[in-house]
């Protein structure tokens, strides 16, 4: 906290607009510190937290006293709504390059957050004039995985859709808002033929059930298609609260669907929701009520299951890849950076393929295919490169490099992993031979 006070109370002349931080850091420091700070740091957006990691501060500290130098408001944790409120010709990858993210409600954007003011003027031709906050790069990054997340998803927009979807949408709300009346955050959702019912394990362990209205049934089959391995805005709950559903499981066995959710509190856990096998049975009027389910065994891997090796810093998006993968029969080993991936490696743990995200801090995916392509040992691994920019150039320039694969994040998962149990599959008989 004395770095920081220090600091602050530096010097106080310069007003916003007239230094970027990078010039104002330069003039908060000692010289030679300054200069090592630089040479430690590869990528710009990151000079606070190298320079945070060197003073033995944390980044949101020393972006606090930043702000306060440049007569900027500081945020830490930026809001982040649905993609679709960026104008035309705002993408992701601007976002990156530029190192800001906007700041939403539900049908604008409001403001930005951005980490080097000096661009300001830059990101206004995308954003308009907007008020402007200085932030961490980490907080920035995971907003724009946040905006990125919800481009998998449609936008829940009363008013958009037709009366049915957004009958749909409440359904679930109801079934979040019974579950959580009962101490539960999963349930299970169950079609036949033109029924439609939902199941959770009360607190006490019982099984319970109630009903859905058949006519918003294929709505809501639609809905939760659509959504089957992303998140879904589950709105407003009684009260003003919200929460996030994932659709983790479908499952569908002699004309019955089973669809699992999990939010709240056991969302993105390693655990698979309770999946059951729901017999015909009556649902009481008043109320949930328990019932006799039949648990499912998980299913067994083949020993000859492809392994893959994920490279991803968006922990919510790898941990729904790897449970994607499970299902595919395929055993995945993550890894959270270039670096621990490399280091994985060179300890002997090499997958059948690597699937690696092209947007990560320090090491981004095209320094770690250098690095992996450099290695003689490793330069038959086949790599498919994970990303949401859909940018031709990118994809050649990264073939040209060494990948064997390009592959948007918002294409169907079902492509994906057919690609990758081809290249898998093909990289395990090349090893065995």
């Amino acid at each position: 906290m004395r770095v920081i006070s220090a600091l602050k109370n530096a010097t106080r002349k310069w007003s916003f607009g007239k230094k970027s931080a990078d010039s104002t850091l330069r003039g908060m420091l000692p010289s030679g510190v300054y200069a090592l700070i630089k040479t430690r740091c590869t990528d710009w957006r990151l000079l606070t937290k190298t320079a945070a990691e060197f003073l033995g501060v944390s980044e949101p500290e020393l972006c606090s006293a930043l702000a306060a130098r440049i007569k900027l408001p500081f945020l830490a944790r930026i809001n982040a709504g649905h993609i679709s409120v960026f104008p035309e010709g705002l993408t992701l990858s601007k976002c990156r390059e530029l190192g800001f993210a906007p700041i939403c409600n539900e049908q604008s954007i409001t403001a930005v957050a951005l980490i080097e003011p000096s661009k300001k003027e830059e990101i206004f031709r995308f954003t308009g004039e907007k008020p402007v906050f200085l932030s961490p790069w980490s907080s920035i990054a995971q907003a724009l995985d946040r905006y990125e997340s919800s481009a998998r998803r449609p936008k829940l927009v009363p008013g958009v859709e037709s009366s049915l979807e957004r009958s749909a949408a409440e359904a679930l709300k109801a079934i979040v808002t019974v579950c959580e009346r009962f101490g539960r955050h999963s349930a299970q959702i169950f079609f036949s033929g033109e029924s439609a019912t939902y199941s959770f394990t009360a607190s006490d362990g019982e099984i319970a059930e109630g009903a859905i209205n058949e006519q918003i049934k294929n709505s809501l089959v639609k809905l939760l298609d659509r959504y089957f391995l992303a998140e879904i805005d589950v709105l407003e709950l009684q009260g003003g609260s919200t929460r996030r559903v994932e659709v983790t499981t479908k499952r569908t066995d002699q004309g019955r669907t089973l669809y699992g959710l999990t939010w709240g509190e056991e969302s993105g856990l390693n655990e698979e929701p309770l999946l059951v096998c729901m017999e015909n049975r009556g649902v009481e009027k008043g109320g949930a009520t328990p019932a006799d389910v039949i648990s499912s065994a998980p299913e067994s891997k083949s020993e000859s299951a492809p392994n893959l090796l994920l490279v991803e810093d968006n922990y919510t998006f790898a941990q729904v890849l790897e449970r994607f993968f499970s299902k595919q029969e395929m055993t995945t080993l993550h890894a959270e950076s270039g670096a621990k991936a490399l280091q994985l490696l060179s300890e002997g743990k090499v997958p059948d393929l690597i699937l690696c995200d092209l947007h990560m801090p320090e090491m981004n995916g095209s320094e770690f295919l250098r690095n992996l392509r450099a290695d003689h040992s490793l330069q038959d691994v086949p790599l498919i490169i994970l990303t949401s920019d859909d940018s031709k150039e990118a994809e050649l320039g990264l073939m040209e490099l060494g990948a064997d694969g390009y592959i948007l994040k918002s294409e169907d998962p079902r492509l994906l992993a057919l690609r990758v149990k081809r290249l898998a599959s093909y990289s395990s008989r090349r090893r065995a031979a």
